[in-house]
C-alpha cells in the first residue's frame, strides 16, 4: 500500500529544496493528491497497479505547494519594472505533467493545454 508519507519522501526529493516547515503541509498535499488521483482511476484499478502513482502524487503535491509561495506580480527598482506574467507556470508544469502520466488508468479525464504565445 502507498502512504503519504513514502509519497511526501519522493516529493522530497524532486522539490529539492523543501524546508522543514513546508513538510506538514507538502504531506497535506500528498494525501490530498493521492485522494484525488485514486477517485478519478478506472474502475477495478488501485493505484499499486498503476506505474507511477506515486510520482505522480508527489509532482502534484509539490505544484500545489509551490502556488502557496507568496510571489510578488510585479515589482519595480529604479526606473525598470518587472512583471513576471503567469505566477504559477511551474506548478502548472509539474501538474500537467502528473495529469500526463496518469493518463493510461484515469477515466474520462481530458488534458487540454494552452500555448504560451
Amino acid at each position: 500500500m502507498i502512504t503519504a508519507e513514502q509519497v511526501m519522501e519522493q516529493a522530497i526529493l524532486l522539490g529539492d529544496g523543501v524546508e522543514e516547515g513546508q513538510k506538514p503541509l507538502l504531506l497535506a498535499f500528498c494525501q490530498c493528491a493521492m485522494a484525488d488521483l485514486t477517485a478519478r482511476l478506472r474502475p477495478g484499478l488501485s493505484p499499486e497497479e498503476c506505474e507511477g502513482f506515486s510520482t505522480a502524487c508527489s509532482m502534484m503535491a509539490l505544484a500545489a505547494l509551490g502556488e502557496t509561495e507568496d510571489v510578488p506580480d510585479s515589482f519595480t527598482v529604479g526606473e525598470v519594472s518587472l512583471h513576471p506574467g503567469k505566477r504559477n507556470a511551474a506548478s502548472q508544469c509539474l501538474r500537467n505533467q502528473a495529469e500526463m502520466m496518469m493518463a493510461p488508468w484515469t477515466a474520462g479525464r481530458f488534458l487540454f493545454h494552452k500555448l504560451q504565445t
